[in-house]
């Protein structure tokens, strides 16, 4: 049976204004929000405020939590590394960041590792960044890289930082690289028909999902003897319009996938390439899915609506509808409470 939403369940957070944007920790127990010139963390159990952190009000700040929601790193006019916690700087690039407004950006899942991609001329460059909390200090280990000509936007990193994977979005090819100085000279890779949307490694890092604007999917394995002719794993079909999200789920054996084309769907990895089942038709785009950290529920957030299915069965148990004039267009889940966390526009989470 659907459950409706229990409005004594609900904890609005607040927002900050016309620039104002949020991410949430992967164990949902803190969001981090653009607040003017400081970034902002609630406990997102209470909504009261942990810390203040200075931020000066670039056209294009960027935020992220490490996967234990331990650290928060903040791209502004500068890169840092900061203590969730309390707000204390963890370690600082003694250099500008990119400028401009990068495509994508990816975090390894120590969140030591930071890759920031689609910047520059023709949004074409990316970097990637390592972070020594012992010395407080901020390596670049690449810089202004390119893979080919052509605008770069999806991106992803490996669980262990070692590899990233980027995506060129005209000509719907991906390289994947060694995250290190010499990066360039072993990319392999192969492509899609069309302009690529979305890429995510599996938990092991031993596969790669890739997904493109005409609503295909294709799953990598070999990863280190990619070329232009290689043939992937699994071909996978169903979507009609643009791929916006993947996430493996935390065991590897299903895949899940938003579209612009109101729908998500599951993927068996263990018995490609037939869909397990398309979920249930939305109101809206689907922006983003995410697997609950025991893999049991699967969350849909499509700026209308969250949706939680059971993803065993793809039975939808519950809809979650945000507050009037507001939307969700990401979500997050709190393993140690069960709640879960949506945020999008409209100033409050």
């Amino acid at each position: 049976e659907r459950r409706s939403e229990d409005e004594a369940g609900r904890l609005s957070l607040p927002g900050f204004g016309d620039d104002s944007n949020a991410v949430v920790s992967a164990d949902g127990e803190m969001v981090a929000m653009v607040d003017r010139e400081s970034i902002r963390v609630l406990d997102a159990s209470s909504a009261e405020t942990v810390c203040h952190i200075p931020s000066t009000r670039e056209a294009a700040r960027r935020l992220a939590f490490s996967a234990d929601g331990r650290l928060l790193v903040i791209i502004d006019d500068t890169i840092r590394w900061c203590d969730a916690a309390d707000g204390r700087v963890i370690a600082r690039f003694e250099s500008s960041p990119p400028s401009g407004s990068p495509k994508s950006f990816a975090l390894s899942a120590d969140g030591l590792t930071l890759a920031i991609v689609g910047y520059g001329s023709l949004n074409k460059f990316y970097s990637t960044y390592r972070c020594e909390p012992s010395t407080g200090r901020v390596y670049q280990l690449s810089r202004d890289s390119t893979s080919g000509a052509g605008t770069l936007f999806a991106s992803a990193l490996s669980p262990d930082g070692e590899l990233i994977a980027v995506g060129r979005l005209m000509d719907g090819a991906f390289r994947i690289y060694g995250t290190g100085p010499q990066a360039e000279a072993s990319g392999r890779g192969a492509s899609h028909p069309s302009p690529l949307t979305a890429l995510a490694f599996d938990g092991d890092g031993k596969r790669l999902a890739s997904a493109d604007r005409r609503g295909t999917i294709k799953i990598w394995g070999d990863l280190d003897q990619l070329e232009g002719t290689s043939v992937p794993q699994a071909v996978l079909k169903g979507h009609e319009e643009e791929v916006t999200d993947l996430a493996f789920s935390p065991d590897g054996k299903k895949l899940a996938s938003s579209s612009t084309d109101h729908t998500a769907r599951v993927w068996d990895t263990l018995s490609l390439p037939t869909a397990s089942w398309p979920l249930e038709q939305l109101a809206d785009r689907a922006y983003q899915v995410r697997y609950s950290p025991d893999g049991l529920l699967l969350a849909v957030a499509s700026g209308t609506s969250v949706r939680l299915w059971d993803a065993a069965t793809g039975r939808l148990v519950r809809e979650i509808t945000p507050a009037a004039e507001h939307d969700a267009y990401s979500v997050a889940f709190s393993p140690a409470n069960h709640r879960l966390l949506a945020v999008g526009h409209g100033g409050t989470p």
